[in-house]
């Protein structure tokens, strides 16, 4: 009688939030909320009856988690037990996950494309593996770790092979970067590290003399890329996987490499 869709059980907050639960065997399903609040925590086990019971479901089947009558809520932090998700409306704009390996998800349409993850730093490899793979449900999920805040950075390169140890001088470690604008004089070497800048959303390569243009594949982040004039090869795979690419400019271009642009949908 909660009023919360597929909801057996309820756990009240001292705010009057409302937590709805649904039990069957080992299996306990987080169901939806009322609440007026912002953000949620949703606790790892409840108890029944005196006989606590850990928490390891988000959703109930494939209906949507009933935040209804909680249409102020933007973030919700999951616990560390959760192992299956099957759905996160898209209201939820910033997702927190504690889980050490991320959870099964249901669908491809979990978790809203709109919707950032959130997961400690000592954990984001296993998720961001996830996310680069084509055969996973996490493919193309927006993960950041905890703490994380985008940097705008502008390098200067006067000697072509110094790129990685220009840009570490201003940074504490690749995945910082959001936006990099790089002048000046860059080798193939230099670009082979771009790769590195997993966060990256734009990179602004005009002010350089490259003539061919490699090192981005996998950047899943990647919206924009601006080219200097000189450029005339893209070489094979050269962004490959960047889904989230948009635009691209290469008037001069004269070869593009197999696979150059696979699996970039946006473009």
């Amino acid at each position: 009688s909660s009023g919360i869709a597929n909801a057996k059980l309820t756990v009240t907050y001292d705010d009057g939030t409302i937590l709805g639960f649904c039990r069957s065997g080992s299996y306990v399903y987080f169901c939806g909320a009322i609440t007026s609040s912002t953000s949620l925590q949703i606790a790892d086990s409840i108890s029944i009856n005196g006989s606590v019971y850990i928490v390891n479901r988000c959703g109930y089947s494939d209906n949507v988690l009933d935040f209804d009558e909680a249409l102020n809520l933007s973030i919700l932090s999951l616990p560390p037990t959760i192992t299956y998700i099957y759905n996160i409306p898209s209201q939820i704009t910033d997702l927190y996950l504690k889980s050490a390996n991320p959870p099964t998800l249901y669908s491809s349409s979990s978790i809203s494309d709109s919707t950032t993850i959130w997961v400690p730093q000592s954990v984001i490899t296993a998720y961001t593996n996830k996310v680069a793979s084509a055969d996973s449900y996490w493919y193309q999920k927006h993960v950041h770790y905890e703490g994380w805040e985008p940097k705008s950075v502008t390098v200067t390169v006067n000697s072509p092979g110094s790129f990685a140890q220009v840009l570490l001088s201003q940074i504490e470690q690749w995945s910082d970067v959001d936006e990099l604008t790089v002048i000046g004089k860059l080798n193939e070497t230099d670009l082979g590290y771009l790769s590195r800048l997993k966060n990256v959303s734009k990179i602004d390569l005009s002010q350089t003399d490259i003539k061919t243009i490699t090192g981005c594949a996998g950047l899943i982040y990647l919206k924009d890329i601006l080219l200097p004039s000189t450029v005339l090869k893209v070489q094979s795979g050269a962004f490959s996987g960047c889904m989230a690419m948009r635009e691209i400019i290469i008037p001069n271009a004269t070869s593009i490499g197999s696979n150059a642009f696979s699996s970039c949908y946006n473009l």
